[in-house]
């Protein structure tokens, strides 16, 4: 009955995902890469620049902050003239509240009158926007509707949150991104900020003295949010700071020994604010058993 099936959903998002390039492959995820800059040197990311040459960079030039730039709406105008004109198009984007990447998305649309588009404002950023991604991929290759793989976006963006601690707030500063967690900055000698993600925006938790505080605390944040909740997966994420993430996932580990524990390095668009050492813990609550 191949003739009447209807045409596969195809799903997109933007490099900020932070989706690994093989897994993006094997799924059929169109991703749109932002800009990078170091001064005026412009990057595509994940196409001129990878994860680690863009940390090796940064750190080799600490005295150059560098910045991004969203991709322009003929940049996803293009993305979805590679999709069939028959086929279904979902976009999930990294959260309009910090970056101009989902109104681009928007505007792209315009292009195509009565094409089926739909794009979502995930709120979150990197994995966080990623995760939701790779389940909208896999259950439109399991021969979904553009309705459920809508439905599965929206149930996974609200079911994700994240604690995470940076080494400096300098770079969320420079970049204008720091949001409601401006008060934290100041002098604050060996204070380590713990932030979330509220509304899309970075938001102040607490400020704790020592990396090795400032970690412990964000898993045991991460259990009074969960309140004996079950949890379906976590996620970590550094920005070259393996050594660091790794004790959390093993602490994690110990805490939680049936849960899934993944971890991503935090790529270029998100690291260019957070900067080099930051560490995170996104957690992905279990859907209530009655399924509401």
């Amino acid at each position: 009955m191949a003739g009447t099936e209807a045409p596969k959903v195809h799903v997109i998002t933007d490099s900020s995902a932070d989706i690994p390039s093989e897994t993006a492959r094997q799924l059929g995820i169109q991703v749109v890469p932002l800009t990078i800059f170091f001064g005026d040197q412009p990057f595509r990311d994940g196409e001129e620049i990878t994860t680690e040459q863009f940390y090796a960079r940064m750190r080799a030039e600490g005295d150059v902050v560098p910045r991004t730039s969203q991709p322009s709406p003929a940049d996803f105008a293009a993305a979805y003239r590679r999709v069939p004109p028959d086929s279904p198009i979902v976009v999930v984007t990294i959260s309009s509240a910090l970056s101009g990447t989902y109104q681009s998305a928007r505007i792209a649309c315009e292009e195509f009158p009565g094409r089926d588009i739909t794009v979502i404002d995930g709120r979150v950023v990197a994995y966080l926007t990623g995760q939701a991604v790779v389940a909208c991929a896999e259950k439109a290759a399991a021969g979904a509707s553009r309705e459920e793989v809508v439905a599965t976006a929206r149930d996974r963006l609200s079911r994700i949150g994240v604690v995470f601690t940076v080494a400096t707030l300098e770079y969320f500063v420079k970049n204008g991104r720091i949001g409601k967690a401006q008060g934290f900055v100041g002098a604050m000698l060996n204070i380590k900020p713990l932030l979330s993600l509220e509304n899309g925006l970075v938001v102040p938790v607490e400020r704790v003295r020592g990396q090795r505080q400032a970690l412990e605390r964000m898993v045991a944040l991460v259990q009074e949010r969960l309140a004996g909740q079950p949890a379906e997966a976590f996620y970590i994420v550094d920005a070259d700071n393996a050594a660091d993430a790794a004790g959390v996932e093993a602490r994690l580990r110990g805490l939680y020994p049936s849960v899934p524990v993944s971890h991503f390095a935090l790529g270029p668009v998100v690291g260019c604010h957070a900067g080099p050492g930051t560490v995170g813990l996104a957690y992905l609550r279990a859907k209530p058993e009655h399924g509401g």
